[in-house]
């Protein structure tokens, strides 16, 4: 995609700027509309950037642009990781270019997959030099200003832009004991959205009434998120407000909603591609069977267009099959899911929903698992 002497002669001609990312470059090609003054040099430039988009070494989704390791959840990578290290036998891939979350080396997925980009060209990144020290099953890190070497960090799950990237943890005890500082009812939405704080942070979240008796859909979703490793749904927790029970979700700042995205052409570049990401939702809608996917009801992250699934009150119904919008929908059950989906016991179900999900909603989540499974 990358290509020093093409990309030069296509910024003399202001075709490209000097701030035009190169995951940007084909587009802006694309869109060009040849005249009069265009030279061979820059014709021939704009197909040479054309046919490297093209070329399996070097196109985003190559082995030398490949992110989806970092970008992608851990249903829709882990497998495919685990995967190509047995095909290789290794026991690890050490990969940079990206940088980390807070700047420090990271590891995803039990150590096999660790991140060392930390943003060392420190003007613009913010980040410092580390070095990765493999001594024999020793993985330690040490940072250039010294001090104590650390294991690599886990990778943070990263559902939304959060005040000094809190982790979920932190976020949920936030939202769950922290102040309501105003609560509104927007008026085109419909969404009570009400600002929660403490002496470090403010976030928004949305707030929803309690469904049922001992049904919180949001929180369950969050949960059964949380166990898959899908990674989509907002932290969620129980919590009442001006003396409503029901539930509050992160509302994450930054975003764009599915039809904002389809209407102006963005995010066919996301880091995890589309998608992918897409059908990992239509596949969690199948397993909760929900209804109420709409395109209002999916957010994308705007610095990575990474999806976000928000407002689950039409889940987790008692009926079998799918949902009718996926009736007919072919739907990948991919490795990923088949793992995940089998450490879902009837057990696990239970000790995690059993406060958020009545007993007959459960069982009709545990029948769609299975028939998962089957196909």
């Amino acid at each position: 995609m990358y290509n020093p002497a093409r990309t030069n002669t296509l910024i003399e001609a202001e075709i490209l700027l000097p701030t035009d990312s190169q995951y940007d470059y084909v587009d802006i090609v694309n869109r060009h509309m040849p005249v009069s003054s265009d030279t061979p040099e820059v014709l021939a430039a704009i197909k040479t950037v054309q046919e490297l988009d093209r070329a399996s070494l070097i196109a985003t989704d190559g082995p030398l642009w490949y992110r989806s390791n970092v970008a992608c959840t851990g249903i829709i990578e882990k497998h495919r990781l685990e995967t190509s290290l047995a095909a290789i036998g290794a026991d690890r891939v050490v990969v940079g270019h990206t940088p980390t979350p807070g700047r420090r080396v990271l590891q995803r997925f039990g150590g096999r997959l660790i991140e060392v980009d930390t943003g060392m060209l420190n003007f613009y990144y913010k980040g410092s030099g580390n070095a990765l020290v493999l001594a024999g099953d020793e993985v330690l890190v040490h940072n250039q200003a010294g001090g104590d070497p650390y294991d690599p960090l886990p990778h943070p799950r990263g559902v939304g832009m959060r005040p000094k990237n809190m982790s979920a943890e932190d976020l949920e005890s936030l939202l769950r004991s922290g102040e309501v500082l105003s609560n509104e009812t927007d008026t085109e939405s419909g969404r009570t959205i009400v600002q929660i704080g403490d002496s470090d942070h403010i976030v928004k979240a949305l707030f929803t009434r309690r469904q049922g008796k001992g049904f919180y859909p949001d929180v369950a979703a969050y949960r059964l998120d949380r166990l898959l490793e899908l990674d989509m749904v907002p932290v969620t927790v129980r919590r009442e407000v001006d003396g409503k029970d029901g539930s509050v979700q992160f509302f994450p700042p930054k975003t764009m909603d599915e039809a904002g995205r389809v209407a102006e052409g963005h995010g066919y570049r996301a880091t995890c591609p589309l998608g992918e990401q897409l059908m990992a939702m239509y596949v969690f809608d199948v397993l909760t069977f929900n209804e109420g996917r709409t395109r209002t009801r999916m957010l994308y992250d705007l610095s990575d267009w990474g999806l976000m699934l928000i407002e689950h009150e039409k889940a987790f119904t008692t009926d079998k099959g799918r949902p009718r919008h996926l009736a007919n929908a072919p739907l990948v059950f991919s490795d990923g899911w088949k793992v995940a989906l089998e450490g879902l016991t009837d057990e696990v179900l239970a000790e995690n929903l059993a406060d958020v999900l009545p007993g007959k909603r459960i069982r009709a989540l545990a029948l769609r698992r299975d028939e998962i499974l089957a196909q």
